[in-house]
């Protein structure tokens, strides 16, 4: 980005003028001083004393507008969106938010730095066994975490490859996963995912034949509204993937895998183990919708409200502009399809809507929840709608046979960090304790509550600190209340430590549960029962 030099510095060309657009609000003056001449104490000695050189200005202006120009400009632009939410962007939670946000999107970009071609290296090795043979070489269930080009919104789960090598050529195994990573970490659809992956191995190892399946969930199905289901390029006979509609698969089929009688792709599709995604504490594509899936999020919407309106706009508009001088835009990644304009305003869209459902519940007390739900009970002899299959309400008695009257839930929850603006999911169990008597409380109210303080920028810890506060706030004549949450964060399986089977588990008691250790442990027993009988069934 080199301009050229005027006499003094003065002028710069058209590499100021690119620059310029580039920085933030925040060093633009130092620059403008610069290009009038002068020289900045704080250009001088603040900036470029630690990370650039002095040789040029021109220089010191490209050293600071690649990187960090366009992680100030995101952070000064997410600012905006937290106060368009509603936000003190003072407040401590999220004093650090914008900068964090910016290296986590950062992160989960990063394929645009990197190309399939860089991280496969030299490591192609001539095989001998495999020359001249239709032997299948196949990599499952690999983990990926991956953005949405139409909602902004994550989607992850595994990618199966399978080539049949030509000329005895075979690739390290490890170098597929790194593969998967520079695809998945850029802004994808599940089929265009296994359509780049695929013509990367096609055109880096030249084999008979490529086989893909992309096996994922999404985290609120009706983003997806219109989106398409599973798909397949093969014949429909070969294509017999499972799934069970709770997620979607797509496969991507090259050379001789799209041979009509399908032998090959028949073959692979019968060993790739489908049943496993979803089980064994893994991801199910319909729990995780669920968990985004609130019963008042329609009830309590504030869509026809001019001011609401007005605000949802502000976000759509500053997530387009986070992205706009992007790589996925610009068409900075040399390998890359740039992501349409339109495409991203359509997703921006959409993603701002999501924001502003997922941070609604602040705008109403718990007094006006709780209101309105047992209204709905009226109205309704008594029930609400309760969208999550997997909810368990139940009444009982203590198990050690004390007279004390149980009332437990157990259902989906789903809210947004507010350290990196990324969704962390899971269930949550309740179990209230009344000595001598029915506990006289709703599995509606309880929801209610829940949905009030998940629909809000959060904490786990303080989540399920803020349900445990106000159920023993509105109905007071419980002895006890025992509250414990179970989760995944998204920050730590798609970016920083990336650990895709960490869970967090978290814990609150008030009353009898933190004065007596056995019914402590008496609700321990009826948690893990509940969550044993549903990974049962």
């Amino acid at each position: 980005m080199r301009g050229s030099e005027g006499e003094g510095g003065q002028d710069l060309g058209l590499g100021e003028g690119r620059c310029m657009k580039e920085v933030s609000e925040a060093v633009r003056p130092i620059f403008q001083q610069i290009a009038a001449g002068g020289r900045s104490r704080l250009y001088d000695e603040e900036i470029l004393e630690e990370e650039c050189d002095t040789s040029s200005a021109d220089e010191q202006i490209t050293c600071l507008t690649t990187e960090e120009a366009e992680k100030s400009r995101c952070e000064d632009l997410f600012v905006q969106v937290l106060k368009s939410l509603g936000e003190d962007v003072r407040r401590q939670g999220i004093l650090k938010t914008p900068t964090r946000y910016a290296k986590a999107v950062s992160e989960m970009l990063s394929g645009y730095k990197k190309t399939a071609e860089e991280v496969l290296g030299d490591a192609v090795f001539h095989e001998e066994c495999v020359y001249g043979k239709k032997q299948v070489v196949c990599v499952g269930s690999i983990d990926f975490y991956s953005t949405d080009m139409r909602t902004l919104l994550p989607f992850f789960g595994e990618v199966h490859i399978s080539y049949l090598p030509a000329g005895g050529n075979v690739a390290g195994l490890s170098k597929f996963a790194r593969i998967t990573e520079v695809f998945s970490k850029r802004l994808q659809t599940p089929e265009k995912l296994a359509g780049d992956i695929a013509s990367s191995i096609e055109g880096l190892l030249a084999p008979l034949g490529v086989l893909v399946v992309v096996n994922c969930v999404h985290l609120k199905e009706s983003s997806l509204e219109g989106l398409g289901p599973s798909s397949s390029n093969l014949d429909a006979g070969s294509f017999q993937a499972g799934g069970g509609g709770k997620m979607n698969t797509h496969v991507e089929a090259r050379g001789a895998f799209l041979d009509q009688k399908g032998k090959e792709a028949k073959e692979i599709l019968g060993l790739i183990d489908f049943a496993s995604f979803g089980a064994g504490g893994r991801d199910d594509g319909g729990s995780v919708a669920r968990c985004f899936n609130g019963v008042l999020d329609n009830v309590l919407s504030m869509k026809e409200k001019e001011e609401y309106r007005e605000r949802e706009h502000s976000v759509k508009n500053l997530i387009y502009r986070m992205h706009a001088q992007a790589p996925h835009l610009s068409g900075g990644c040399r390998e890359c399809t740039p992501v349409s304009a339109d495409m991203l305003w359509s997703a921006s869209d959409k993603y701002a809507s999501w924001l502003m459902m997922m941070t609604s519940g602040s705008h109403f007390s718990t007094e006006y929840v709780l209101h309105v739900v047992r209204t709905m009970q009226q109205d309704r002899n008594g029930e609400c709608e309760v969208e999550d299959p997997d909810t368990v309400f139940r009444r009982g008695r203590m198990s050690n046979g004390k007279d004390g009257h149980t009332c437990e839930l157990y259902t989906s929850v789903g809210t947004v960090c507010e350290h990196h603006i990324l969704p962390f999911f899971g269930k949550v169990y309740i179990s209230l304790l009344q000595n001598g008597g029915r506990a006289e409380v709703t599995r509606e109210e309880l929801s209610a509550i829940v949905w009030k303080h998940s629909r809000q920028l959060q904490l786990q810890e303080r989540l399920g600190t803020q349900i445990a506060d106000d159920i023993e706030k509105f109905f007071p004549l419980l002895d006890g209340v025992f509250v414990c949450m179970s989760a995944y964060h998204h920050c730590m399986r798609a970016r920083g430590a990336e650990k895709t089977s960490a869970k967090t588990l978290s814990v609150i008691k008030r009353g009898f549960y933190e004065e007596n250790e056995a019914a402590a442990m008496d609700a321990v027993q009826k948690y893990r029962g509940i969550v044993s009988k549903n990974h049962n069934e």
